[in-house]
């Protein structure tokens, strides 16, 4: 599990939903929306909601085995995890103008702070770190 600390080594608390039935891509940013509002600002959420929905997504499109989507978020970041059954990992795509799909990893690389993916209870979890206000970047650990 990825600990999110904010600058004076506070450890937030994780929320979790699982993916193990698809919710529809609504309900998963109904209930992100849900989870986070409160804590972060508008334009913080927004990323959010698009990170969320890559991930997400790419876990029901490119896995057999969805798993379990997790937010954490403290007073410096929100750290998204979406962890799968598959162990291959993402890559980047060659895309055209033209092309619908096959930019998850440049959203990824525009919004958030850092990103990655790390093996774990045989698939991988994918994650993204979005940092905002002010103070010292969290760090996953």
């Amino acid at each position: 599990m990825t600990e999110l600390r904010d600058g004076v080594g506070v450890t937030a608390p994780t929320r979790r939903m699982s993916l193990a039935s698809r919710p529809e891509s609504v309900e998963v940013r109904r209930w992100t929306r849900g989870t986070l509002s409160a804590h972060v600002d508008t334009y913080t959420l927004v990323d959010v909601l698009l990170i969320v929905g890559e991930l997400v997504g790419n876990a029901y499109r490119h896995t057999s085995s969805p798993r379990e989507l997790r937010v954490t978020s403290s007073g410096v970041g929100v750290l998204i995890e979406v962890e799968d059954g598959d162990v291959d990992h993402p890559r980047e795509m060659a895309v055209s103008a033209d092309d619908w799909g096959g930019r998850g990893i440049q959203v990824l690389i525009e919004l958030a702070a850092s990103w990655g993916v790390r093996v774990e209870g045989g698939g991988k979890v994918v994650w993204a770190l979005l940092s905002h206000g002010e103070g010292p970047a969290p760090r996953p650990g």
